[in-house]
């Protein structure tokens, strides 16, 4: 497979698995702390399904849980502020 080809090939594997949406108020902008939070749980959840039995695991997923849920609140509060101040 040469250069040209594979690179090809990368670019439909990443439209594929890309999906571009419109922002509006009912899809709002992604917050990327948020995004990352639940990108890392994905990734444990991902680990603790191979091993079950590992609870630091469980714990940390649990943590990371608790904080997307504390900083979700606080992004719709801030942007429940934000609307009201227009």
């Amino acid at each position: 497979m040469d250069l040209e080809e594979w690179t090809t090939k990368l670019v439909e594997k990443a439209n594929k698995f890309t999906k571009e949406i419109q922002l509006t108020c009912q899809n709002p902008e992604v917050d990327p702390h948020l995004l990352q939070i639940w990108e890392a749980r994905r990734s444990l959840t991902r680990r603790w399904k191979k091993l079950k039995c590992n609870n630091k695991l469980q714990k940390r997923i649990a943590l990371l849980t608790k904080l997307a849920e504390e900083y979700a609140s606080q992004l719709g509060r801030q942007n429940w502020n934000q609307l009201c101040d227009r």
